[in-house]
Order: structure tokens, then C-alpha cells, then sequence
């Protein structure tokens, strides 16, 4: 079960990430999970636990994209691919 009070951070950090690598870039980038995992790398390991390395969160963002984009395309992507890292990470 997805802990209620670090999802909805966690989907604002991702958010955040979001949106500086739309400014960065405007548009897809190739390597966006390791650019994304760059990003909120200072800051994840006070939402997951123990600091993950940044290798480990752009592994987590790509199997979230690929699990969103299967299960669930309609939802907002922060908010998933929060709960998919809390569910799926033993985190």
C-alpha cells in the first residue's frame, strides 16, 4: 500500500522535474530518466528511505513509464509513477 503522506510529495517532485526539463529541453529527450533522476536525486531520499543512487531512480523512472504507459495512460503521470516507486522499490 502506498503511503498517503509521501505520494503526493513525491508527485510534486516529480512534477517540478517535469516542468525544468520542459524548459530545458521543450520536448522529448532519449535520456530523460537519468536527467529526471539528476534532478530529484538531493532531495528523493528524504520521500523513499534510505538515499537511492541515481542510476537506481532513472532505472525506477523508466519501469514507471513503461508500467503508466500499459496500465493506466489516463492518469497523471507524477502521481503514478510516485505510487509505482512507493509500491515497487521495497521502498
Amino acid at each position: 500500500m502506498v503511503d498517503q503522506d509521501r505520494a503526493p510529495s513525491l508527485a510534486r517532485l516529480l512534477a517540478a522535474a517535469g516542468r525544468a526539463h520542459h524548459a530545458e529541453f521543450g520536448g522529448p529527450h532519449l535520456e530523460w530518466p537519468e536527467w529526471y533522476a539528476a534532478f530529484v536525486h538531493p532531495a528523493i531520499g528524504e520521500l523513499v528511505g534510505p538515499e537511492p543512487t541515481v542510476d537506481e531512480v532513472a532505472e525506477w523512472l523508466r519501469q514507471a513509464d513503461e508500467s503508466h504507459r500499459a496500465q493506466a495512460p489516463d492518469e497523471p503521470w507524477p502521481s503514478f509513477y510516485a505510487g509505482w516507486i512507493l509500491e515497487n522499490t521495497g521502498r
